[in-house]
């Protein structure tokens, strides 16, 4: 009994079993073969899980002429079985089955594990490329004496690799020297010192709360902070409320107080330093973000124990932030950077119906930022007409909130955070009068939608099916959403093929398997089928490819799919008839 069933199902175990053996062959060959692209630039603890990604590739590659191969291999040598026998149904019932549970299995692999293979052999090159770009800088940065810097991009490439012995090296010399620099501050009485106030955003309380603790910093002498706060409670009030007419007294008194701290013209030195910090919050308070860090930033090397100057310093330096950003950022931000980006999107506001184009030669995306190298942005009207041309050596884009949806905001100054005199400062060409220039350029779009209008930059077959579908709606950033529906169709279009090719398979091998009877032929045939079987399916590949790039340009993406769902279907249907149709054939 247990040798009929063996019998019985002999032909299916032998698919499944050639398909296997030839699958863990390949992963072999792929291991013990070294034929990474380059393979150099893989970190060591990276090379074995890169082969892997390559072998198990290569596994889906090669999957279809593996399997079609399969379901031939039962039907060599099997002269002895007629067709029309119980023997011959089962077997045709079996290799049915077996063609559906393959095609099941392919569609899996491409739909879903191949662009997530794709995606992750690209990130252990990207990862590599980051962590010797890290060791490098910090490298750099120790020769330097920038320890702190150093710091920061050692801890980049320790989220990489930290056992490796060169980055350990690395970590000692930069704990040993901010040991040094910690015990020197504490040793000169430079402890930190908690600070009453806020972090710095103007929108952080609510008017009666920020005078609340105006009245009460003013009471406590704090002339400075009870300005400060004043302002902040004038500015988010209702114009002529209670509390703005409070708030105005409470800032004019404050102020006079300021102003009746100037010391006797004796103290001269005093008197100078008095002069530089009421000139910083001045600038600080009308806006000037600029003059003001500068100002404090000198301050607080002069006076680090001034309470005030530590407090406005932070202000001043959050403030900054809003409309510009400091070199260091750029330098110490290490990612997967992008090489000539282009973007074109609708203008904002004021170029009502024009469009922005920007270039980017080199484009580093993060969650919640980017930096962008030598952006040059042109702005159209709506007749196409040339408004303004900017060119900008460093340029950092963030998600910002414009009152009512979130937005993207491209900052175009940058600033050295140790000299505020040096800043990059862009160059701009106007064509026409009315247009103002501003610290930052707002971009008419969300910063998801950047992010994977970036992400497009790089080739579709990384992308999912669900990545390809929500980037093909952004049309309006200049992409062409044929393109990827076209992709969209090819990654089910192939598979929803492979079913009718198995069963055409399934009839050929019906047809002319039987009648080799050669055994050393037979055995050839399990290495011959594979190859020329690879040979016919990258023809009808491309075919395929074709086909889904013409619907996709030549129809909407609707009737596109019904085009191919229907091809299919009516091959899968013919495939069925022909199948069926060998159920009533007898040999002579």
């Amino acid at each position: 009994m247990i040798t009929q069933n063996f019998k019985r199902n002999a032909p299916f175990l032998s698919t499944i079993i050639y398909t296997v053996v030839a699958l863990l062959c390949l992963v072999l060959f792929r291991l013990v073969y070294p034929d990474l692209p380059h393979e150099a630039e893989l970190l060591p603890i990276f090379r074995l899980n890169a082969k892997f990604a390559k072998a198990f590739l290569s596994c889906i590659e090669f999957f279809p002429a593996i399997f079609l191969s399969a379901l031939l291999i039962p039907f060599l040598n099997r002269q002895d079985e007629h067709q029309g026998s119980a023997a011959y149904f089962n077997l045709m019932n079996r290799a049915l089955l077996c063609c559906f549970a393959g095609t099941l299995i392919f569609a899996s692999l491409s739909l879903i594990a191949k662009p997530s293979l794709l995606a992750y052999q690209h990130q252990l090159y990207e990862q590599s490329k980051i962590y010797n770009t890290a060791t490098i800088k910090a490298a750099g940065y120790i020769e330097k004496d920038q320890w702190r810097e150093a710091d920061q991009i050692l801890r980049i490439g320790e989220k990489i690799w930290k056992d490796n012995q060169s980055i350990r090296e690395l970590r000692l010399k930069v704990e040993i020297a901010l040991d040094k620099l910690r015990y020197a501050r504490e040793g000169n009485g430079e402890n930190a010192k908690a600070l009453s106030g806020t972090s710095g955003q103007r929108t952080a309380l609510n008017a009666e709360e920020a005078l609340e603790f105006a009245k009460q910093a003013l009471r406590e002498k704090r002339y400075y902070d009870a300005n400060w706060f004043s302002h902040l409670a004038i500015s988010v009030s209702v114009l002529e409320s209670a509390v703005y007419k409070q708030a105005m007294n409470t800032a004019s008194a404050s102020w006079n107080a300021i102003a009746s701290l100037e010391p006797d013209i004796q103290e001269e030195r005093t008197y100078s330093r008095y002069r530089e910090k009421r000139d910083g919050y001045e600038a600080l308070v009308s806006g000037d973000f600029f003059r003001a860090y500068s100002i404090f930033k000198a301050l607080v090397t002069k006076l680090p124990q001034d309470p005030d100057i530590q407090k406005y310093f932070k202000i001043s330096e959050k403030a900054l932030e809003s409309i510009a950003f400091f070199f260091d950022e750029a330098d110490l931000a290490l990612g997967n950077e992008q090489s000539n980006v282009l973007f074109s999107l609708p203008a904002d506001n004021s170029i009502e119906g024009g469009r922005f184009v920007l270039r980017i030669s080199g484009l580093t995306v993060f969650e919640d930022k980017a930096f962008g190298r030598n952006m040059e942005l042109l702005a159209f009207d709506r007749e196409n007409r040339p408004v303004f041309r900017l060119n900008t050596e460093l340029v950092k884009i963030i998600p910002a909130y414009d009152g009512s949806t979130w937005k993207t905001q491209s900052l175009i100054y940058a600033v050295d955070r140790n000299n505020p005199a040096l800043k990059k400062e862009p160059h701009w060409t106007m064509y026409r009068q009315d247009i103002v220039k501003h610290a930052s350029i707002p971009l008419n779009l969300s910063y998801e939608d950047f992010m994977r209008a970036a992400a497009a930059q790089r080739s579709g077959e990384y992308f999912s099916v669900e990545e390809l579908w929500k980037t093909a709606q952004l049309d309006s950033l200049g992409f062409i959403p044929q393109l990827f529906y076209a992709n969209i169709l090819d990654s089910f279009y192939f598979p929803l093929l492979f079913l009718p090719l198995s069963i055409f398979t399934l009839i050929i091998g019906l047809k002319y398997c039987p009648k080799i009877k050669q055994s050393h032929t037979n055995v050839l045939m399990f290495f011959i089928f594979p190859l020329v079987i690879e040979f016919f399916l990258l023809i009808i590949e491309r075919i395929v490819s074709l086909i889904t790039m013409w619907a996709a340009l030549s129809y909407s993406f609707i009737f596109a799919c019904l085009i191919c769902a229907a091809s299919s279907l009516i091959l899968f249907l013919f495939s069925l008839f022909l199948f069926a149709a060998q159920y009533g054939k007898k040999e002579a």
